[in-house]
C-alpha cells in the first residue's frame, strides 16, 4: 500500500515536468527523485508501511523487520487477524501455536559478549500507555545478568533493585549515546508498555489484590504470566492468589506449552540457577517469586542475587 501511494506521487509530479524547458526538466526529476527517495525511507523506517518478505523462521529476520511485522500486527482490526500475520511471516505456526524452539540471537554488549536467545511468547498481549496494544511480546530464553530482586524489603516494584537493573538494560542520553547490555537494534524498536504488579503487603491476614500500573520497557514476567490464574486449588504459602491473578494473563506461548502451577515446566526452564519474576510475596518482605532450574515457582531470599529474565515488546 505504502509503495502503491509513493508510486502516484511521483507520477503525478512528472507529469508537471512533461511540457517543461530541458533545463526545468532536469531540475525537476532530480528534485522529484530526491523526494521519492525519501518517501520510501520514510514509509520504511518511520512508519512501516512497505512489505517485509515472508522469511523461513524468527533467525533470519532484522530486528527492523520484525518492528514493522509487529506494527502489522498491532494495526490488525483482530486478534485473529493478527495471528494470521505472525503465520503469513512466520512467526508462528500453521496452526497459529508459537514453536517455542524458535528463537533469535542477540549478543549482550559489554566485555563478554554474551550470546542469549530470545523467543516470542505472545501477539496483541500487552497494552501500550498511549493506547493500543504491542504486536508482538519477546522474552530471553536465559538470564541476562544478574541482580537482587528486592535488597531494601519494601516490597515495592517501583523502587526495588531488580525494576532498576531492567531500566538499566539500555540507556539512551540527550546526546544518542546508549549505555546498557542490550544492543541498540534490539532495544531501539522496543515500545513502552503497561504492566500490573500487585501490591504486596498484610501479612499472615492475606496480601492486597490491588496491582499498581508502571510503565516498562524491560520487565521481568509475572507469575500469572508464566503459569496462569493461581486460583484457589494452588494455593502457595507466602503467596496471595488475588494479588497474584492481578499481576496479567498468561502469555500464549506458556499456555500451549501447559506451564501450570505446582509442576515444573520445560518451557520455562533452563541448565542454571533460579531467575526472578516480577511478583513479591505477600506475607514476608525477606521472599520473592522466581522460576527455578525445573521451571517450577519458588520463593527465594529477596537479597538474593537471582538472573534476570527480560520481556520486551515491538
Amino acid at each position: 500500500m505504502g509503495e502503491d501511494r509513493t508510486s502516484k506521487v511521483v507520477r503525478s509530479l512528472l507529469r508537471r515536468y512533461e511540457r517543461a524547458p530541458l533545463g526545468a526538466r532536469v531540475k525537476g526529476i532530480a528534485a522529484v527523485a530526491f523526494l521519492a527517495v525519501v518517501m520510501v525511507a520514510c514509509l520504511t523506517h518511520c512508519f512501516g508501511l512497505l512489505d517485509v518478505r515472508p522469511k523461513e523462521s524468527l533467525e533470519k529476520y532484522t530486528w527492523v523487520e520484525l518492528q514493522t511485522i509487529a506494527h502489522k500486527i498491532s494495526e490488525a482490526r483482530s486478534d485473529e487477524e493478527g495471528v494470521a500475520i505472525a503465520k503469513r511471516y512466520h512467526l508462528c505456526r500453521d496452526d497459529g501455536t508459537i514453536d517455542p524452539a524458535s528463537t533469535k540471537t542477540i549478543t549482550l554488549t559489554g566485555d563478554s559478549k554474551k550470546t542469549v536467545g530470545v523467543r516470542i511468547v505472545g501477539f496483541r498481549h500487552d497494552f501500550m500507555p498511549e493506547g493500543g496494544v504491542a504486536g508482538i511480546t519477546f522474552c530471553t530464553v536465559v538470564p541476562v545478568t544478574t541482580s537482587a530482586a528486592d535488597e531494601g524489603g519494601t516490597d515495592d516494584w517501583t523502587s526495588c533493585a531488580l525494576r532498576s537493573v531492567c531500566a538499566g538494560l539500555y540507556v539512551e542520553d540527550v546526546g544518542g549515546s546508549a549505555s546498557g547490555l542490550i544492543p541498540h537494534d534490539v532495544a531501539a524498536p522496543a515500545v513502552c508498555v503497561t504492566k500490573q504488579t500487585a501490591v504486596a503487603a498484610g501479612g499472615a491476614e492475606g496480601g492486597v489484590a490491588s496491582a499498581r500500573a508502571t510503565d516498562e520497557v524491560f520487565f521481568p514476567l509475572s507469575a500469572v504470566e508464566c503459569l496462569g490464574p493461581m486460583g484457589d486449588d494452588a494455593q502457595m504459602e507466602g503467596l496471595d492468589a488475588r494479588a497474584i491473578d492481578a499481576e496479567g494473563s498468561q502469555y500464549q506461548l506458556f499456555e500451549e506449552q501447559g506451564a501450570a502451577w505446582g509442576q515444573g515446566n520445560a518451557v520455562l526452564s533452563w541448565d542454571g540457577s533460579s531467575y526472578w519474576l516480577r511478583s513479591f510475596s505477600a506475607d514476608d518482605t525477606g521472599q520473592h517469586a522466581a522460576i527455578d532450574y525445573t521451571g517450577g515457582l519458588v520463593l527465594e531470599g529477596a537479597g538474593d542475587s537471582l538472573g534476570v529474565v527480560v520481556g520486551f515488546c515491538y
